[in-house]
């Protein structure tokens, strides 16, 4: 055998050897993100796209339809998730398995175009230290798997827009801008809050990559003006929906004050990337072994110094996209940190993922940077103490991953809005004989909506606003109410139990309105949680 067929024998090995370690990576995932999926129960946010994708069957989060096809589930949020969904829906009904099934395998999606970036930018084997970062990491695990967001097709949209980015910038190819501008179209449109990243991404690369974009735009004019024109529209359409929201949507949240914001933030990010937070939402308790993520970042001040001291006192100097690309994605993380900020309705985790993964990747980035730095032996042991580090975080991460699992049991407690108990609660109701189903509180029905037989979904109404604001209302409203709802109509009526509710005071509206109109209502169950704690109550209102 020649050289060179040994030479070639040897890449087609490792080649196999990459494949077989990326494949196992993502089996890994899949396997955690799948595990136990009914729980935890489904969550109200979780499934507000299910009726767009089921054809708009009422008006329950259709903000906006086109020929009668929604269009827009909320004035911030695009109906592009209810399209993917569609043949989903008709094909295996709902249920928590068509729910969230799909979401996982779009996030595999995710890790592949991650990985293809990062062995675009860093190499095959930095590129598979950072894919086991991500794959593993109880944020970017349980965030998608639940996406209550939602946050999945952000995520997807991003890595591939980071990907068609540099795949730009490294070949000239005009089909990457159709790509890159096709990515961050679709983010937009999926949800509006994508303009940070919009923001973020196009600000630092006309600064860092200035001259690239501007050699390319004069090589390529003709064939760019067309992308670039359906882009700027859309961009346009979401800076107007942007202020049109700003200026008369009510907000939801508090004023604070700038220091106050910033501590919110700060708090929510650390609570986010380590995985406590979406843990503690689900189950209410703290995750007792948060993931080790943080300690990784301790040293990025330190590396960035390095980098600034390696790029003058090096023997050999670093290429300029090595001295480039850390600042880069520092700079991105950075405006995207003060957008958030600065927005006033941020108060949730799925808002900080946003800002995922750069914080993996500003890391490995910088490792990259300074492993060129180093040369034969040194470069080999510095690689390995890295990976060293790594591993303990992967290890970390997938300790948390299994308290995570732990959670998601039959006889687990959970926080009251993801009790697994909706299951039986939906069930009880497939059987009852009535005209309408109403929920009187916030976080009922659309998981009661989405479970229903489509024979059946008609029935359940959603009129928590109503008697939220029932005091409030002049006696011809709080007659419409009746004669909508209740006039002539059989009435199953679904309260959370006292300590449950989520709008203060709806049960009692719902109980002092059926007997100002003579109707009264009938506690007849109350489904409780492992604890014995009432989570629902379901009235019949008297006929």
């Amino acid at each position: 055998m020649t050289g060179s067929d040994k030479s070639g024998s040897s890449r087609k090995v490792a080649a196999f050897l990459m494949f077989a370690a990326v494949l196992s990576t993502l089996v890994v995932f899949l396997y955690l993100a799948t595990r136990n999926l009914h729980f935890p129960g489904l969550y109200y946010d979780e499934v507000i796209f299910v009726n767009a994708a089921l054809g708009g069957i009422n008006n329950d989060f259709v903000a906006l339809r086109l020929f009668d096809v929604p269009v827009m589930i909320m004035p911030y949020i695009g109906a592009l998730k209810s399209y993917l969904y569609f043949p989903v829906f008709k094909i295996f009904g709902v249920s928590p398995e068509s729910i969230r099934i799909p979401v996982i395998m779009l996030s595999a999606g995710t890790l592949t175009f991650s990985f293809l970036l990062a062995r675009r930018l860093f190499g095959a084997g930095l590129a598979l230290l950072y894919l086991a970062l991500v794959a593993t990491d109880p944020a970017f695990i349980f965030n998608v798997r639940l996406d209550s967001g939602p946050v999945a097709l952000m995520l997807f949209f991003k890595s591939c827009a980071l990907f068609f980015f540099f795949s730009l910038l490294q070949t000239g190819s005009p089909r990457y801008v159709w790509l890159l501008l096709a990515s961050l179209s679709l983010g937009l449109y999926d949800k509006l809050n994508f303009i940070w990243f919009v923001i973020a991404l196009g600000i630092p690369a006309l600064f860092f990559y200035g001259a690239e974009l501007k050699e390319l735009v004069i090589r390529e004019r003709r064939r760019l003006v067309v992308p670039c024109s359906i882009f700027a529209l859309v961009l346009g359409l979401a800076f107007v929906l942007t202020i049109i929201i700003l200026l008369f949507l009510p907000g939801t949240m508090p004023d604070r004050t700038l220091q106050e914001k910033v501590l919110l933030v700060f708090n929510l990010y650390k609570g986010t990337m380590d995985g406590s937070s979406i843990y503690h939402f689900l189950t209410g308790s703290p995750l007792a072994a948060p993931s080790w993520v943080h300690y990784l970042m301790a040293p990025v001040p330190v590396m960035f110094l390095m980098l600034l001291a390696g790029g003058r006192l090096a023997p050999q100097p670093l290429t300029r996209t090595q001295r480039r690309l850390p600042w880069f994605l520092l700079c991105v993380a950075l405006l995207l940190s003060a957008q958030i900020i600065v927005t006033r309705e941020v108060g949730g985790a799925h808002h900080l993922m946003m800002l995922h993964p750069f914080h993996h990747l500003i890391f490995v980035s910088l490792l990259a940077s300074l492993l060129a730095l180093c040369k034969g032996a040194w470069q080999r042991v510095a690689f390995a103490c890295c990976a060293l580090g790594i591993s303990l975080v992967v290890y970390s991460q997938l300790r948390a991953d299994a308290a995570y699992a732990s959670a998601f049991t039959a006889g687990a407690s959970y926080n009251k809005r993801w009790d697994p108990r909706i299951y039986a609660l939906a069930e009880h109701l497939s059987l009852e004989q009535a005209d309408y189903i109403i929920c009187t509180d916030w976080g009922i029905h659309t998981q009661l909506f989405c479970l229903a037989t489509p024979e059946r979904r008609l029935r359940y109404q959603d009129v928590w606003p109503q008697f939220k604001t029932m005091a409030a209302l002049l006696p011809e409203q709080k007659q419409a109410v009746y004669d909508r709802f209740f006039k002539g109509k059989r009435v199953m009526a679904i309260t959370h139990a006292p300590g449950a509710e989520i709008m203060p005071g709806t049960r009692e509206n719902f109980r002092a309105f059926a007997d100002s109109y003579g109707k009264g209502a009938t506690l007849e169950k109350v489904v409780s949680n492992k604890k014995g704690e009432g989570l629902y109550e379901l009235y019949r209102v008297n006929p």
